[in-house]
């Protein structure tokens, strides 16, 4: 049996079995779709942010590229942030980076002409500007702490955003905050740099502060 047949195979099992349990769960989650977070994550596929959080269909709009990365002016994390804020009037924003993130690594470590070293160019300029703050750190560590750099620097980003500013001005509710997964604990750690209101600074100083602020280890319950 091919690959697509396991798949194909193990869904019908698992429909099978959640229909077994809830005759109508299905059909009572085909007609919800009003989700109240926005996950910005990684493509890992260990990473998968309705199974990290246990939460049910409709609850969470996802979104993921390589490293969790929310580039300005790029075109898909705008058109995400358009359709959660606007569409959907979602509240809570959580950039999820995680340990042993290969496209950190690539970024760290690797070289080359090729559209995925392209995608992490902007993380290489963040390890340039925290070269001093990483570089006496062994492999390991320095990949996890640029992690916890990007997606600080990824709150950052959002809090700048013209939309996302918008919303604060006209006094809604949003908050946009940074956590990381642990991949070898299945934690999800709060790096305590959630943004709630415009910030005084500018974007480059915001982006440095919180970067700081992600530096250190976050604290385990």
């Amino acid at each position: 049996m091919g690959s697509l047949q396991k798949l194909l195979k193990r869904n019908k099992v698992k429909a099978a079995y959640k229909a077994c349990r809830d005759p109508e769960y299905f059909s009572r989650h085909a007609n919800v779709h009003k989700p109240t977070y926005l996950w910005i994550g990684c493509v890992d596929s260990r990473v998968a942010a309705e199974r990290i959080m246990d939460v049910e269909p409709g609850e969470i709009l996802t979104f993921r590229n390589i490293a969790n990365q929310c580039q300005p002016g790029e075109s898909s994390i705008e058109s995400v942030i358009e359709l959660a804020l606007e569409k959907f009037g979602i509240d809570q924003i959580l950039v999820c980076g995680h340990y042993d993130c290969g496209g950190i690594t690539q970024a760290v470590c690797g070289h080359g002409d090729s559209p995925l070293n392209s995608w992490v160019d902007p993380i290489r300029d963040l390890h340039s500007q925290f070269a001093k703050e990483l570089d006496s750190l062994e492999k390991e560590n320095k990949i996890n702490t640029m992690s916890r750099i990007n997606v600080a620097a990824q709150v950052a980003h959002l809090a700048s955003h013209p939309v996302v500013k918008q919303c604060w001005e006209q006094g809604r509710k949003l908050e946009v905050h940074g956590v990381m997964f642990d991949t070898g604990t299945g934690d999800l750690l709060d790096l305590e740099i959630s943004q709630s209101a415009p910030s005084t600074l500018e974007d480059s100083a915001l982006l440095e502060k919180l970067a700081t602020q992600a530096i250190a280890e976050p604290a385990r319950a």
